[in-house]
């Protein structure tokens, strides 16, 4: 099920919502693309279980768990962490580049273990 025309008013603190790219960093068409999406992570011919076989996904569904696996690292670095600040840091730490999707240019935010993890050191130490 695709969402691209699901529309809330809901944004509750905290929460992410995630979006997939491309190998060249480029919105996939089996993305969520909708004006909620808060960061991009890779979700092109990404290898999963599938039962007892090992096969090739795409989408939203698989650049979740880089989101997810980012966050618990975070905590894992700052136990009383809040959500909210998670989202900060993901955020904030993500590198800012002008995706395509079809024929448009989108603004959007590449996750950025790197510079995220580095912004909750710096952050946590203040």
């Amino acid at each position: 099920m695709r969402l691209n025309n699901f529309s809330t008013k809901l944004n509750p603190p905290g929460v992410l919502s995630v979006g997939a790219i491309d190998s060249t960093n480029n919105i996939l068409t089996e993305s969520t693309t909708n004006e909620f999406v808060d960061i991009w992570a890779p979700g092109e011919n990404i290898y999963s279980l599938d039962g007892s076989n090992i096969n090739k996904f795409h989408g939203t569904s698989v650049a979740a768990p880089f989101i997810t696996s980012l966050a618990v690292l975070i905590q894992n670095e700052w136990s009383d962490i809040n959500p909210e600040l998670i989202e900060k840091l993901i955020k904030e730490g993500a590198t800012k580049y002008k995706g395509r999707w079809g024929t448009q240019n989108k603004n959007i935010r590449l996750v950025n273990y790197k510079d995220s993890l580095k912004l909750c050191s710096s952050t946590k130490t203040r």
